[in-house]
């Protein structure tokens, strides 16, 4: 059986803006869904792409649903390259 690996990417600012509004802070946060905290900033400012389950577990814990904190790449505009 073959598993997906896709990446899916996260809006940082909103998953900022949920942990924050639940009074949480990154390092909590990061050990709450059992990641480090530099990868939890990674994630935050989009450098980072994350497993569905991780996904899953990040909007768990912030009480919101998957498509809340992911980016649909489909129907995002690609930033033109200068």
């Amino acid at each position: 059986m073959t598993m997906n690996r896709r990446r899916f990417r996260i809006d940082g600012p909103k998953v900022r803006e949920y942990r924050e509004r639940k009074g949480i802070d990154q390092t909590a946060f990061a050990a709450l869904i059992g990641v480090s905290q530099p990868y939890m900033s990674n994630v935050e400012l989009g450098r980072k792409g994350v497993s569905a389950a991780r996904v899953l577990v990040i909007a768990r814990e912030l009480g919101v649903g998957f498509d809340d904190i992911t980016i649909d790449t489909m129907k995002q505009p690609r930033a033109l390259s200068a």
